[in-house]
């Protein structure tokens, strides 16, 4: 099969794609696994790389096609994000969104004011231990909003973030469908507070603690009752196994259902309470994980 003009290279990708999404192949993966859909279809040898040029759609060429024609469906999602959690920071009365990195061996972890580095100087190969700022950790800081901030803020900004930074490692490091039960929940109560959304931001504090508690319940053979109540579901978790909660943390995470609908009704310290204690709550669950394994029998 060869490919004859540009109507025939879009028929074939939309063709592919729609192959794609029927696969449920998620929207990050789907350049690399078209480009090799069309290698397989076409029952070519392509390299993966190639610059396109107009009307051409064989070897090089047709690789670079099939790059743009994926960067012009998708753009921005088609990046793969690496975070490994996001929590919401207050500086100078705004919330921002912090995206808490992957980092692969040793890191100089530091905050300062210098301005966000350009591509190529994050691209920059080096022997030296990696270097990470985390102001630019910081969604949307910008050069400006830096040199604003004092001292004090800065020393803030730090202890926050590098807590989160080193409780979303920690479970990371434990079992995957732990984790998987109450991170998602908390990311939603990240990106929810910054959009001015606190009730919303609250409920999914309290989806993430109270899922991560009733895991813990049920670890113990037990089952957690039909309840949003984090008072009744730590206590039983504290009686099933050698964990506390703290009840400023339970105080803050917990929240009546109906928050979610209350519009405006709820606060930005609130919202920052609450996220900060179910973080706690989700750490204190998977550090004493383990402790269940001798009642699994």
């Amino acid at each position: 099969m060869e490919i004859l003009d540009k109507p025939h290279f879009e028929e074939l990708m939309e063709e592919i794609d729609r192959g794609l999404k029927s696969d449920n192949v998620p929207i990050h993966a789907r350049q690399i696994i078209g480009w090799t859909r069309v290698c397989q279809k076409l029952e070519l040898n392509l390299p993966m790389v190639g610059q396109p040029i107009a009307g051409v759609y064989s070897g090089p060429s047709l690789s670079g096609h099939i790059k743009d024609w994926y960067d012009a469906r998708y753009g921005d999602r088609l990046k793969i994000d690496f975070s490994i959690g996001y929590i919401p920071i207050a500086i100078l009365e705004d919330l921002y969104l912090v995206r808490l990195p992957l980092v692969f061996g040793a890191a100089q972890i530091f905050i300062d004011r210098s301005p966000r580095p350009t591509n190529d100087q994050l691209n920059k190969t080096s022997r030296n231990a990696a270097r990470s700022n985390i102001a630019d950790w910081i969604v949307d800081l910008t050069d400006h909003t830096r040199t604003c901030l004092s001292e004090p803020s800065l020393e803030e900004i730090f202890r926050t973030c590098i807590t989160a930074f080193e409780q979303a490692n920690y479970w990371h490091s434990r079992e995957k469908k732990l984790v998987e039960v109450f991170t998602g929940d908390l990311k939603l109560s990240a990106t929810q507070a910054i959009e001015g959304n606190f009730g919303l931001s609250r409920w999914h504090s309290l989806q993430a603690a109270e899922k991560a508690t009733k895991a813990f319940i049920r670890k113990f053979g037990e089952n957690p009752p039909f309840t949003h109540d984090l008072n009744k579901l730590t206590k039983q978790a504290a009686r099933l196994g050698s964990i506390t909660f703290t009840q400023k943390d339970v105080s803050d995470a917990n929240c009546p259902a109906g928050v979610r609908y209350e519009g405006d009704a709820s606060t930005q310290a609130q919202a920052l309470s609450a996220n900060e204690a179910a973080r706690r709550i989700c750490f204190v669950v998977t550090s004493h994980w383990d402790d269940g394994l001798a009642q699994e029998g």
